[in-house]
């Protein structure tokens, strides 16, 4: 079976009855040698896009005027990160999430979608007592707070290098058994000729 003359990179669920074509073992092979996994084909770079509001929200106790900084912070889906970034391969990271394997996509997006509503309910937080003049409970809830979205940035990190997520941690997987097989057997017809890989890019 023959590569396709061009791919659409609209990501389905894994359960969709139009599922795509996967590119999983030809991106592994794009992905050499870049700062995006291998395994996983995800990279660690969108994890700065949390790793900065962590910080602001960790001075706040003591400069409370940082809280305008704080609230525009907002949600950013993983391509919009890379297309506004500076990361070198940030077009090849866009199309690498896209066919990450499903093993590691699906914990990894539900991680994500778990720190972006802690920090959105922290912001909150942090605005009603910085109003009320209640700076001994902001410290405390900033401390217990961030450790818990450091924790989640560590597993969202451990997914991205290849850990095998905790089954009680991730989100069900709807893919069978069968179509797992008959996505290798795609795969191991497939042959990545430069024409294969400059059709990703289309």
């Amino acid at each position: 079976m023959g590569a396709t003359a061009s791919i659409s990179t609209d990501v389905e669920a894994p359960d969709s009855p139009r599922r795509k074509v996967s590119y999983t073992r030809t991106m592994r092979r794009l992905v050499q040698g870049k700062n995006i996994s291998e395994k996983s084909l995800l990279a660690t770079d969108y994890l700065n896009h949390f790793n900065e509001v962590i910080m602001m929200i960790e001075m706040i106790p003591m400069m409370p005027d940082c809280l305008d900084d704080i609230k525009a912070w907002q949600p950013k889906s993983y391509a919009d990160h890379f297309r506004e970034s500076c990361f070198s391969d940030k077009d090849l990271a866009i199309l690498a999430y896209d066919h990450a394997p499903p093993e590691y996509r699906v914990p990894f997006d539900e991680t994500v979608n778990r720190l972006d509503d802690l920090v959105l309910d922290l912001v909150g937080q942090v605005e009603k007592l910085i109003a009320s003049e209640q700076m001994d409970v902001l410290q405390e809830l900033v401390e217990q707070s961030t450790k818990e979205l450091r924790d989640l940035i560590d597993q969202a990190s451990g997914i991205i290098h290849g850990n095998n997520p905790c089954a009680a941690e991730a989100v069900e997987v709807v893919e069978t058994v069968e179509e797992l097989a008959e996505e290798d057997a795609v795969e191991a017809d497939e042959t990545a000729s430069q024409e294969d890989i400059d059709a990703l890019f289309d």
